[in-house]
């Protein structure tokens, strides 16, 4: 199978969410083939398209084509961080959610040591709110300096969060391999295809995919010999 043809495989598995097999995709070598083989496969028992697994072909494809990854070893086990390179990291997080189109998307994050400085800085100010409370209430420390010394406090860590957002270049933590990222992608309704419906987004693929026009397109036509495809 050709560029053309691989292309053109990936983006009829993106846009029905199933996967074809290198042996049915040899068989299928006209339109009229390809349609009845998505059908086939899209048409179960209650002729529903599962969402997390369209959402795995969306993220499949987005990698393979901006990240380089291999679509063989592609799997919902597959580490970010074997895909995407750390010099790199923020830029391919943000190209994935776009390309994905992704409404919901896990926030970059701060680097693990200044994560941990952060913490202890809110550590510290909560234990300060605390000691500057009973200073005020045992002691005869005014209450409006206890009061301001606690501001003071909060008023610090809230802008060490603020000036470090500038930071916040890396995945999150929670987010480990390609499965952590499906329910992000997976869409809410639920597609039912009817086979005129699985017909017409075929032929907007193929035509999308091979250049091919409405005068040219016919179910019938031979992807080889009368598309051209290579």
């Amino acid at each position: 199978m050709g560029l053309d043809g691989v292309e053109l495989l990936m983006a009829l598995e993106e846009a029905f969410g199933v996967e074809i097999k290198d042996d049915e995709a040899v068989k299928a070598v006209m339109p009229k083939l390809v349609i009845d083989l998505i059908y086939a496969k899209v048409r179960h028992a209650d002729q529903k398209v599962c969402p997390s697994q369209r959402a795995f072909y969306v993220l499949r494809k987005a990698c393979v084509r901006q990240l380089g990854a291999n679509r063989k070893t592609f799997s919902p086990d597959t580490r970010i961080r074997s895909i995407i390179f750390p010099a790199r990291e923020a830029i391919d997080w943000k190209t994935l959610q776009s390309v994905v189109d992704a409404r919901r998307w896990p926030e970059l994050d701060r680097p693990q040591w200044l994560q941990h400085v952060l913490r202890m800085l809110a550590v510290g100010a909560f234990l300060a709110c605390i000691t500057l409370y009973f200073c005020c209430s045992y002691s005869s420390l005014p209450v409006m300096a206890g009061f301001l010394g606690s501001a003071a406090a909060i008023l610090l860590v809230w802008m060490a969060y603020r000036l470090t957002r500038r930071f916040k270049k890396r995945i999150p933590a929670k987010i480990q391999c390609v499965r952590d990222l499906v329910p992000f992608v997976a869409t809410a309704n639920v597609i039912e295809w009817t086979r005129e419906q699985v017909a017409q987004l075929v032929k907007i693929v193929i035509q999308e995919q091979l250049g091919i026009s409405d005068a040219a397109y016919r179910e019938d036509a031979h992807f080889i010999n009368d598309f051209g495809m290579g």
